[in-house]
């Protein structure tokens, strides 16, 4: 899981901020949570170092997002940045921290725009993830290649890690925490014990997914996410 801060004093318009932005990273199979800072008492209390995306407003009051961004830039800069303004006035004072994009609100392409600069944080942000995890267990210790691994499975306080070549391993954790460190790198929750490597399903039929000729079940209650997040991945790669 992500997580996005938005900080922008119309509380409407960041609202629709967040639904956009949540909707976006869902279609691509990765949680985001958001939260809003709509007041100079709330973005006061940000924690800069908590949130790995930053939508800014350039004015908010007595609070200016460009310091907001340059914050970020030098205590986490590691996270993305986006610029969300009325106008160009400081659109160069903006790129001292680097951001993904500078929007302006008013743009006929803003959707769009949004959209692109959601895509462009995703790709840069999985260039920099190393496509190899270390999975420890009591004195073992074992690193993985991501894209080997078929599935996971959830058993008690337990992780079953399946992977090709018939191998697997067991370590102690929860399938929450092991989702919220493979985010964006093309994993699907698709039940409450089941987390699958998109890159190996064969298919996802009658509430279940076929993974290298194994049936696991779907979740009822999100299959329709579920298959429309495959749908998606499947059509981007």
């Amino acid at each position: 899981m992500l997580r996005a801060a938005i900080c922008e004093d119309h509380a409407v318009f960041a609202k629709m901020l967040a639904d956009k932005a949540v909707a976006y990273f869902q279609k691509q199979g990765i949680q985001l949570e958001v939260q809003l800072f709509c007041t100079e008492q709330e973005m006061q209390r940000l924690e800069l170092t908590a949130f790995e995306l930053f939508l800014l407003d350039i004015e908010l009051g007595s609070v200016k997002g460009l310091d907001i961004g340059n914050r970020v830039h030098h205590e986490n800069p590691q996270a993305g940045i986006i610029y969300i303004s009325s106008y160009y006035s400081h659109v160069f004072s903006g790129y001292k921290a680097r951001p993904i994009a500078y929007i302006l609100k008013g743009d006929p392409q803003f959707e769009n725009t949004l959209d692109d600069a959601f895509e462009d944080f995703i790709h840069e942000r999985s260039s920099r993830i190393p496509d190899k995890i270390v999975l420890k267990y009591k004195e073992t210790e074992r690193t993985v290649v991501v894209s080997d691994i078929l599935y996971i499975e959830s058993l008690a306080r337990k992780l079953a890690f399946y992977m090709t070549e018939n191998q697997s391993m067991e370590i102690y954790g929860r399938i929450s925490d092991m989702e919220q460190q493979l985010s964006g790198r093309g994993f699907l929750r698709v039940h409450r014990s089941y987390l699958v490597n998109m890159r190996h399903i064969q298919r996802i039929s009658n509430y279940r997914v076929f993974v290298n000729d194994r049936d696991l079940p779907a979740s009822e209650s999100n299959y329709t996410d579920i298959t429309a997040s495959f749908a998606l991945w499947k059509g981007l790669n």
